[in-house]
């Protein structure tokens, strides 16, 4: 099994990448989720750990930020296989203003529009994981 690991240079990444025996996706490597090309290479690959981002809070930064975390995922899936897994994690920062509200954001955190998910209420499972995806709940949260 091939496994990439995106943002494979940084802190966790470096140590997932190691943990899985993965292949490092990151500029330090000389690939860049921003440039199509490059993207295209995590069609070679059966699982994707997606941890790429770019983190600045400073408002002057909003748009290279919102490039690298929206624009670039999108770029990787676009070239995912349909048969291959991709692993996402991100930071509570994707909470913007809400960040700090929480020392922890609980599982069943809906202030910000959650996902249904193993352990969730309303997801009808706990503690197992679905191979079905699951899109945001509604009615709660910006845009829901």
């Amino acid at each position: 099994m091939k496994v990439l690991v995106t943002g494979g240079s940084g802190y966790l990444g470096t140590h997932v990448r190691r943990h899985f025996q993965a292949d490092d996706f990151s500029r330090t490597s000389g690939l860049d989720i921003l440039n199509t090309s490059d993207a295209a290479a995590v069609a070679d690959y059966d699982v994707v750990i997606h941890l790429a981002a770019h983190l600045d809070k400073s408002p002057d930064a909003a748009e290279q930020v919102f490039l690298t975390n929206v624009e670039g995922t999108i770029n990787l899936l676009k070239n995912l296989r349909r048969d291959s897994v991709l692993i996402f994690a991100s930071t509570k920062d994707v909470y913007g203003r809400f960040a700090d509200n929480f020392a922890e954001v609980p599982e069943g955190c809906r202030a910000v529009g959650a996902v249904a998910g193993p352990g969730r209420p309303g997801s009808g499972r706990r503690g197992r994981a679905s191979a079905a995806p699951r899109g945001p709940r509604r009615g709660r949260g910006p845009g829901g």
